[in-house]
């Protein structure tokens, strides 16, 4: 009989437990890593070096992304950033 308590206690418990984790929020995080695409657009957070390749901006041409062998970008203080990167032509689509 009194394993049988026992037992009955154990397992009450457990599900305490349980309930009290699963009552707690998710600590959820979104990483972005090679291959994430939003909305169809990629935001994957790719460096060339320490330089990051992804420019977002609407330019001439077709949609999405092409690679420029020697692309450039000037920073907000005025330096120039130059060498491999990608050109994204994105806009927003309508949902």
């Amino acid at each position: 009989m009194r394993g049988v308590r026992r037992l009955g206690r154990t397992a009450a418990a457990l599900a305490l437990g349980a309930l009290c984790l699963g009552a707690r929020p998710a600590g959820a995080e979104v990483r972005f890593g090679p291959g994430v695409r939003i909305g169809g657009h990629d935001f994957s957070n790719r460096r060339y070096g320490s330089v990051h390749i992804e420019r977002v901006k609407r330019l001439r041409g077709p949609l999405g992304c092409r690679r420029l062998r020697h692309g450039f970008y000037r920073r907000g203080d005025g330096t120039v950033v130059r060498g491999p990167m990608e050109a994204c032509n994105l806009i927003a689509r309508p949902h």
